[in-house]
């Protein structure tokens, strides 16, 4: 008999963890969602011109092309080595 109780306390905890999961996670999203709201009305009231925002699908897409403004660029490690070795690390050779 305390195996079944035992499995039955396990039923009920799992039920109610994944309750209360699932309730969190919503109130994150509905949180999320009311600070985007906010920040766009913001945005919107203080009358702040947008047109030359540069948007980019990914971090990594965005990172580039901020290198790319600076005139840099990132180097897998054995190219960046091997440009290294040919050149020198001295800015007079």
């Amino acid at each position: 008999m305390p195996a079944q109780s035992s499995n039955v306390l396990s039923e009920i905890l799992s039920k109610n963890l994944a309750w209360f999961l699932d309730s969190w996670l919503e109130r994150q999203r509905m949180a999320r969602t009311r600070r985007a709201d906010l920040i766009a009305a913001t945005i919107v009231h203080l009358g702040v011109d947008l047109s030359a925002v540069i948007t980019k699908a990914s971090l990594a897409d965005a990172f580039a092309l901020a290198l790319g403004r600076l005139g840099l660029k990132v180097l897998p490690v054995e190219q960046r080595k091997r440009q290294e070795a040919g050149h020198g690390t001295d800015s007079d050779s």
